[in-house]
């Protein structure tokens, strides 16, 4: 009895160790941006946006952090997709209102730097070439894959936008470049006006909670009406946890 319990033991250990089952790799920003789906970017975009104001929570990694989360912005982007595909089980009027996406993201991708019209060094830049010959400033173009593009003259001032295919925090990166001390100013370069926006509001007990806020009205100035939607997942368990706001038109 003893010998057969022992080779019991051992088949339920051999079990729960197995290693057959090899899951499927996670999909990486790349090949979301290479598949230039315009759904897949856009909430891409948005987990994006999530994951920049969740790290500028911290004071420090505002001003230090360059680099945005990759596992954090999938995980976003995956439940916000999930989101989209189930709108038809979570309510009626999310449904029809499920192409909300947040407003003004641009600053993520792009910031205004402008130089001396006297600085040689910009020449190539003028030209869309990003080899400035200053080792500092070219550093930073190599390291976060930033592209130039000339702007326009303002007396004795030349304006670039740099800008970035994945999103960033602008504020450190606006940090490194003012760094250097070769800039009249940099700054963000963001969407003027008001919009929709989607945000994480808060995650508790392994549930994540989601605020679609859809605004409208006057948007330009600040829009003048607002309706919400409180939406928590975990998983595939996805339901509506709170709306309000406006009536909807």
């Amino acid at each position: 009895k003893t010998t057969v319990l022992a080779i019991l033991i051992l088949i339920i250990i051999s079990c729960e160790t197995t290693t057959d089952v090899i899951p499927d790799p996670q999909i990486t920003i790349d090949e979301i941006l290479q598949s230039n789906d315009p759904l897949k970017i856009s909430y891409l975009t948005d987990a994006s946006l999530i994951e920049f104001n969740e790290l500028i929570k911290d004071s420090t990694k505002m001003y230090e952090q360059i680099e945005l989360s990759e596992s954090a912005i999938i995980s976003y982007y995956e439940d916000l997709l999930f989101i989209h595909n189930n709108s038809d089980k979570i309510s009626d009027s999310f449904f029809a209102h499920s192409d909300i996406h947040s407003y003004a993201t641009l600053s993520m991708y792009q910031i205004t730097a402008a130089v001396s019209s006297y600085s040689s060094w910009t020449e190539n830049w003028k030209n869309g070439d990003v080899n400035s010959g200053i080792s500092e400033i070219d550093e930073l173009f190599t390291k976060y894959d930033l592209s130039i593009h000339y702007g326009i003259t303002f007396s004795t001032t030349d304006v670039f936008s740099i800008k970035s295919e994945k999103a960033l925090n602008y504020h450190a990166l606006i940090e490194k470049f003012k760094n250097t001390a070769k800039f009249t100013f940099v700054e963000q370069d963001g969407g003027m006006g008001d919009g929709s926006d989607i945000s994480l509001l808060k995650i508790e007990n392994d549930y994540r909670y989601y605020k679609y806020s859809l605004r409208w009205g006057d948007c330009p100035a600040g829009c003048i009406s607002r309706h919400y939607w409180i939406i928590k997942i975990k998983g595939e368990n996805v339901v509506l946890y709170e709306e309000g706001g406006n009536p909807l038109e």
